[in-house]
């Protein structure tokens, strides 16, 4: 019998007991405003050797399945359970080089994101600005709306998911500087909306 996996907890979560202590922000390595030093910044654009690795090891994908889809005059066992003819196989091959070119453009793309200059993720007095992986206008999330601060992992990334008044927003690791940076916005932005919730102006505004 199999012991069951114990959950995570999430080191965000609001204190058990009141007075509780939130543990020490890590070291600071944000940048801030010449002209407003309270608006703390990150760098928030895909990391280069990450990114670089995607295209070269999908773009050799490509590659190989350019080239059995090409020249393919067999069938194919997948795992022992599915069998495929000749025509088959070369359609799954085939399958495959699109599935890397799509993986190829993304990477790709990501990089080219990096050369129209740094996008910022920006501390505001009372707001997050989340830039847009898009070149639209990016979100601006209060801090007094965040209801709760996750911290997930999905297929080894790690991302912060905020949830809002009005929906969800993410905060991806692969974005910042490194996954270190990513416990420092979680400590921040929990600090941000507790500090917000407190205030006599949200106190005034709550029903």
């Amino acid at each position: 019998m199999s012991e069951k996996e114990p959950e995570r907890v999430n080191p965000y979560a609001a204190p058990q007991q009141d007075g509780e202590a939130r543990p020490a922000l890590p070291a600071f390595t944000g940048e801030r405003d010449a002209s407003r030093p309270e608006v703390v910044r990150y760098r928030y654009q895909p990391r280069l050797v990450p990114m670089l690795l995607v295209v070269l090891f999908f773009g050799a994908c490509l590659l190989f399945y350019v080239w059995r889809a090409s020249n393919n005059d067999r069938g194919l066992i997948i795992n022992g359970l599915i069998t495929l003819e000749t025509e088959g196989a070369t359609t799954f091959y085939a399958v495959l080089a699109v599935l890397s070119a799509g993986f190829v453009l993304v990477g790709v793309w990501a990089l080219a994101t990096r050369l129209r200059g740094p996008s910022y993720l920006v501390f505001d007095t009372d707001q997050l600005s989340v830039p847009s992986r898009f070149g639209r206008r990016p979100r601006l999330v209060p801090y007094a709306s965040m209801r709760e601060i996750k911290l997930l992992r999905v297929q080894g990334q790690s991302m912060l998911q905020i949830e809002t008044e009005g929906g969800k927003v993410t905060v991806a690791a692969i974005m910042l500087a490194s996954d270190a940076q990513l416990s420092e916005v979680g400590e921040a932005l929990v600090r941000a909306r507790d500090r917000a919730r407190s205030s006599p102006k949200h106190a005034a505004q709550a029903p």
